[in-house]
């Protein structure tokens, strides 16, 4: 979770595109308002256009597109 929520802020700050592989032990959850993990302790309060819950191994393209974050299941 903690290597995901880097990408997230990383594709965020450089406004680019980051496609990576993610195993997420607990459900995480991502809505509107940031991706949040209770079970780790890991939020990261940024604007989303997703709403959905990750759980197992998920491989991911995060985009950074006019200021939120976009994500696509592969």
């Amino acid at each position: 979770m903690r290597a995901f929520a880097r990408d997230v802020r990383a594709a965020f700050a450089s406004r680019g595109v980051i496609a990576g592989t993610y195993r997420f032990d607990h459900p995480v959850t991502v809505n509107t308002t940031g991706i949040y993990c209770p079970e780790c302790l890991v939020a990261v309060t940024i604007l989303t256009v997703n709403e959905t819950v990750l759980y197992g191994r998920q491989r991911l393209i995060i985009a950074a597109i006019n200021g939120t974050i976009k994500l696509h299941k592969l």
